[in-house]
């Protein structure tokens, strides 16, 4: 993932975690514009090391809907889904704040401009379910935001409302 020097060395553990190997998917959709070249437009690297179960179609079609929204049609999204240990980890070493939280979010290129030839890293975002539970959909387009450039806000909380709407 874009963000993993952020996160190095932390891992699913106890029951019910599953092998990071066996977790970590990435999900390229081809450019339509493109005819017969195999280019890929967005590519969304998915991982759970949560040990829970998490609706990875539904965060990475949500995902494709605020940054298509956004303007966004091209570059590197990572998403990962952690326990609250490892959420807890990473908000203690990055905020300095010791509790787990429903999303942070590791920005990178962002809307700047990017080098010709160089893929736009957007960055990661970073979801506990234990926190979120059903309820992920927010902090997901929060966390997504965040990668854009958005700050917490009146603008934010626009934007978070019209995306994270279901039919959204």
């Amino acid at each position: 993932m874009a963000a993993r020097s952020a996160r190095d060395g932390a891992r699913a553990e106890g029951p019910g975690a599953v092998p990071e190997a066996a977790q970590t998917r990435q999900i390229a959709q081809p450019d339509p514009r493109d005819r017969g070249i195999d280019h890929l437009v967005l590519v969304v690297e998915i991982e759970n090391r949560s040990g829970e179960a998490v609706d990875e179609d539904g965060a990475v079609a949500l995902a494709r809907a605020v940054l298509a929204a956004e303007g966004v049609d091209e570059g590197e999204l990572g998403l990962a889904f952690v326990s609250a240990g490892e959420m807890r980890e990473l908000k203690r070493e990055h905020l300095g704040i010791d509790e787990a939280t429903d999303v942070l979010s590791f920005p990178l290129d962002g809307r700047e401009p990017v080098p010709a030839g160089l893929p736009r890293a957007l960055g990661d975002v970073v979801l506990c379910p234990a926190v979120v539970r059903d309820e992920w959909r927010v902090p997901l387009v929060h966390g997504l935001l965040h990668l854009l450039g958005y700050d917490h806000g009146a603008e934010m909380e626009s934007r978070e409302r019209v995306h994270a709407a279901p039919d959204g």
